[in-house]
Formats: structure tokens, C-alpha cells, sequence
């Protein structure tokens, strides 16, 4: 059983086993869950990378295209905003 030390910072190095056991890489997202005396790490899945896939869209998409598209509708409400004044 893997035991960790904690530092003067409350930091604790998670094992290398535990770390891929559980798949963690830097940038990971780890959840501690209690569960009476007993706390629980779970990696979080709700990443912005849990999230690929989960849509379904026709064919290819231009992500540059569709930032400009939406820039241009920002800028045209800000303008609008601007004219109420």
C-alpha cells in the first residue's frame, strides 16, 4: 500500500501507481470524496477533454471560420449597444 507524506504546504505527491493507475497526467483533475472516515480520489472526468466526442456534427468544421462568425455578431451587438446610449 503506497503511503504519501504531506507537506508544510498540505501537499501530498500521489504515487506513480496510484497516478497511472488511475490515468493522471499533469493537468489533471482529481475529485476527494468522503465517505464516513474514509476519503476517496476519483479522477474528475468533467475536463474540457471528457467533453470530445460527446457531440455529433455533419462533416468537417472550420474553427476559425466560426470564431470570426461569432466576433462579428459580438461586434455587431456591442455596436448596437453603443447606438442606445
Amino acid at each position: 500500500m503506497p503511503i504519501a507524506k504531506v507537506s508544510s504546504k498540505g501537499q501530498v505527491t500521489i504515487p506513480a501507481e496510484i497516478r497511472k493507475f488511475l490515468g493522471v497526467t499533469p493537468g489533471s483533475r482529481l475529485r476527494f470524496v468522503i465517505r464516513g472516515d474514509v476519503v476517496q480520489i476519483e479522477k474528475d472526468g468533467k475536463g474540457i477533454a471528457a467533453l470530445k466526442g460527446s457531440l455529433q456534427v455533419d462533416g468537417e468544421q472550420d474553427f476559425l471560420k466560426a470564431r470570426h462568425h461569432a466576433m462579428g455578431e459580438v461586434a455587431g451587438e456591442i455596436a448596437k449597444e453603443g447606438q442606445g446610449d
